[in-house]
């Protein structure tokens, strides 16, 4: 008689841990979905640092790029000036030469 309670206590209690497993099972694998889905996302972090890296280094390549054009139609601008001052000069200084020529020979010619 106390054979068939223990075969019945014996087989109650495997059931248990039976069902105890599989309820811990979805917990445990809840678990690690939860670390495969951080996994994931410490990766898609370290994709995306790379990118905004690549793409601020990209940004001030291009900043910098504009800054070098500005400095260089400044000087241009510079350079065209001072090639202006430079032939207005050499124009007045042969529009004063002429007319004194002019005059000279006005005076030779009365």
């Amino acid at each position: 008689m106390l054979d068939g309670h223990y075969d019945r206590f014996k087989k109650q209690q495997e059931q248990l841990e039976l069902r105890h497993i599989k309820e811990m099972n979805p917990i445990k694998n809840l678990d690690n979905k939860i670390e495969q889905v951080k996994a994931r996302m410490n990766e898609a972090q370290e994709i995306f640092s790379r990118k905004f890296n690549l793409i601020h280094d990209q940004v001030n390549c291009m900043l910098e790029k504009i800054e070098e054009d500005k400095q260089f139609q400044q000087e241009m601008i510079l350079l065209r000036q001072q090639e202006i001052d430079m032939i207005t000069r050499e124009t007045e200084s042969f529009f004063g030469s002429e007319s004194s020529l002019r005059k000279e020979l006005e005076v030779n010619l009365s």
